[in-house]
């Protein structure tokens, strides 16, 4: 029953990639097509929470780059 939990497991991460993969080329498209230029960057945080039920834990946030594009919106990536 463990190699069952392995293979979904593997399956899922396979999968994971994959979607990252087609989004980060759809993005590329996108940027090309509308001429998107950086206007600002976000570094990732890691800061100190506390769970609803009363827990001490930690979260992160990842980095971002805003991209303005001719479309007049700004993208957060």
């Amino acid at each position: 029953m463990n190699w069952l939990l392995g293979i979904v497991i593997a399956l899922g991460a396979i999968l994971f990639g994959w979607l990252c993969y087609e989004d980060s080329k759809h993005w590329d498209a996108f940027n090309a097509e509308h001429h998107c230029k950086v206007v600002g960057r976000h570094s990732g945080d890691v800061a100190t929470i506390i769970t609803s039920d009363g827990k001490v834990g930690t979260a992160t946030t990842s980095s971002k780059t805003g991209w303005l594009c001719d479309d007049g919106v700004t993208y957060w990536r």
